[in-house]
């Protein structure tokens, strides 16, 4: 695959690329999670390693094939702040937790 077919494909430019890979510039959490889909690669195979334990879960996460995962980890690695990042996770426990109750109730 070109740089140009994986930028596309990633939604970057080309010279994004280019920077990331060289080391000019560092690339975004979010991008690298869509770059390793688009290759098929778990994350850490392309940034090295991470802590204990976080490799397996995102790799796991990954390939659950649940629509939207690498976007929603994606998404939550863009979040700076540690009190959104918090609302953030109980938005979606609280999501989880009313499907279950509902699917209960059948």
């Amino acid at each position: 695959m070109t740089q140009s077919a994986l930028a596309r494909m990633v939604g970057v430019e080309a010279a994004d690329l280019d920077h990331y890979e060289s080391g000019v510039s560092p690339a975004p959490a979010s991008t690298v999670v869509r770059i390793a889909g688009a290759l098929g690669a778990a994350v850490a195979e392309l940034i090295g390693e991470w802590p204990e334990g976080w490799r397996e879960a995102v790799d796991e996460l990954a390939r659950s094939g649940a629509e939207g995962t690498v976007d929603v980890i994606a998404a939550y690695s863009e979040i700076s702040d540690a009190q959104v990042r918090r609302a953030f996770l109980d938005l979606a426990r609280t999501i989880v937790g009313a499907q279950s109750r509902a699917e209960s109730d059948i």
